[in-house]
C-alpha cells in the first residue's frame, strides 16, 4: 500500500495475457482516474511492469462511471434490458446500412448502490459471483441451510443497504465476480 497525499492506495498488478475467471483490472486507462491509474515501472531485470493503483477515498459513482470502471475490468454490457431503468436505457437505432445498432445511455448522476443492485447490474455485463469467500462482509455472506433432502445448500445473501465506499473496496468486491 502507498500513502500519497493523505489518500490510501492499493496497488494491483495488471495481468498479462488472457483474463482469468475472476475479474481483474485489465486496462486501468479505461477507468476514471480517481478509481485507478496505471503506473509503469521496471523490475530487477529491466522489464516493464504495469500496476494499477486503486484509490482509497470513499466516493459514490455514477452509472456512467461504473460502465467505464467495468470496461477497465474487460467486461461490457451484454444485455441492456437487465439494467435497472434508472441506471441506463438500452437504445436501438439503425446504422447507415439499415442494420440495428444497440447501445446504452447511462445516467451521469452519482449514486450510493446496494450490493443487490450491483449484482443485478453485473448480470447485465455477463458476470456473477464465482468466489463468495472473497466478498467483504458488508457486501454479502454465504449462508448454509439444509434442503428437503437434508443436504447442505449454500446461498449468497447480499446486503440491501446502499453505500458509497472506496475504489479499493469495490476492487475487492469485483475480484469475487467472474465469467
Amino acid at each position: 500500500m502507498l500513502l500519497v497525499a493523505a489518500t490510501l492506495l492499493l496497488q494491483v498488478a495488471l495481468p498479462a495475457g488472457a483474463p482469468s475467471e475472476a475479474l481483474e483490472i485489465m486496462d486501468a486507462k479505461l477507468a476514471p482516474s480517481y478509481y485507478a491509474t496505471e503506473v509503469v515501472s521496471k523490475d530487477k531485470d529491466g522489464k516493464e511492469v504495469k500496476t494499477a493503483v486503486v484509490g482509497g477515498s470513499a466516493i459514490a459513482f455514477s452509472p456512467s462511471d461504473w460502465n467505464r470502471i467495468l470496461n477497465a475490468y474487460g467486461v461490457q454490457v451484454l444485455d441492456g434490458k437487465k439494467l435497472p431503468a434508472w441506471w441506463g436505457t438500452e437504445v436501438v437505432s439503425k446504422d447507415k446500412d439499415g442494420k440495428e445498432v444497440r447501445s446504452v445511455s447511462f445516467s451521469s448522476s452519482p449514486v450510493g448502490i446496494t450490493p443487490i443492485v450491483l449484482d443485478q447490474v453485473l448480470a447485465a455485463y455477463g458476470v456473477k459471483v464465482v468466489d463468495g469467500k472473497k466478498l467483504p462482509a458488508s457486501y454479502g455472506r454465504a449462508v448454509t441451510t439444509k434442503n428437503k433432502d437434508g443436504k447442505d445448500v449454500t446461498e449468497l445473501v447480499l446486503s440491501g443497504s446502499p453505500y458509497a465506499t472506496t475504489p479499493m473496496h469495490w476492487n475487492e468486491v469485483l475480484s469475487a465476480y467472474g465469467r
